[in-house]
């Protein structure tokens, strides 16, 4: 009845069978038949099709306020109940890594499945995502998210294969003179800021600031031939470069984005770490 009631909502609000249908991506024979099947459930006409569309009828009016109240009620249940599902939704993308995530769950006793869902978009994480395993930022602390940290990761310079500097184990600011290395712009974190100032003290360092991680990011370097500044846990995203310690360590925190009490199981292996 959930979906026949949808259905019927769409086709008042539309005022044809034919325009919900294609609201709805389904055909106009289907919405007839979820619509037949609902008023034969309740035992009433509810629309009475006309010339120019559809007609409410007085049965009909009062399904629509009420409709609208089931529905809210619902999907407030199914929220509500799906803080005792037994599945966590990882985000899955260039700036999430979820091997720690994977190991702990696997080690642990707890009786809980995993599923991926693609993030594409940083600056807007669907709902559908539970946890997404990566560096911490602002911008994903401003979206409902709260961050259980596990360890820190430095800061590396990543250089292309026949870069001089490969011989090197650690690079300072000033073996980075007339090269051009491209940064994250001001704001994603302190310890990257930070690093971006200490580079800066070789003014024969040219360095290209670039508003977000992402896949963009890397191949604009290596399209462009430039050196990168990228947290270490990235090696693989940014093969073939090669990554190198900088001489001064710029640590950024690493753990989990979770959203707290939206999945009791998750809250719980959260509160194992902290």
């Amino acid at each position: 009845m959930y979906k026949e009631l949808e259905t019927y909502l769409s086709v008042v609000q539309n005022g044809s069978f034919s325009k919900a249908a294609k609201e709805l991506y389904i055909s106009p024979s289907a919405v007839f038949q979820q619509i037949n099947n609902l008023e034969n459930h309740l035992g009433v006409k509810l629309l009475i099709r006309t010339s120019h569309g559809v007609k409410v009828t007085e049965a009909g009016n009062i399904l629509v306020r009420r409709g609208r109240e089931i529905l809210n009620l619902c999907k407030q249940t199914q929220s509500e109940l799906k803080y005792f599902k037994k599945q966590i939704t990882l985000g899955a993308g260039f700036l999430t890594q979820n091997l720690e995530f994977q190991k702990l769950i696997k080690g642990s006793q707890i009786n809980v499945s995993i599923s991926f869902a693609e993030v594409k978009d940083y600056n807007s994480i669907s709902d559908t995502v539970d946890l997404l395993e990566t560096i911490y930022t602002q911008g994903l602390a401003k979206q409902g998210f709260s961050f259980q940290k596990i360890s820190e990761i430095p800061l590396a310079v990543a250089i292309a294969p026949n870069c001089k500097l490969k011989s090197k184990k650690r690079i300072s600011e000033q073996d980075l003179s007339n090269y051009t290395i491209t940064v994250i712009k001001h704001g994603l974190s302190s310890s990257t800021d930070e690093a971006v100032k200490y580079l800066k003290t070789n003014k024969h360092l040219k360095i290209i600031e670039l508003s977000q991680y992402n896949h963009s990011f890397i191949d604009f370097c290596q399209l462009n031939n430039t050196l990168m500044l990228v947290p270490k846990c990235w090696k693989k995203s940014c093969e073939p470069y090669i990554l190198k310690d900088l001489d001064k360590k710029f640590l950024l925190d690493y753990g989990y984005f979770y959203r707290k009490n939206k999945i009791k199981i998750l809250d719980e292996v959260m509160m194992t770490l902290e």
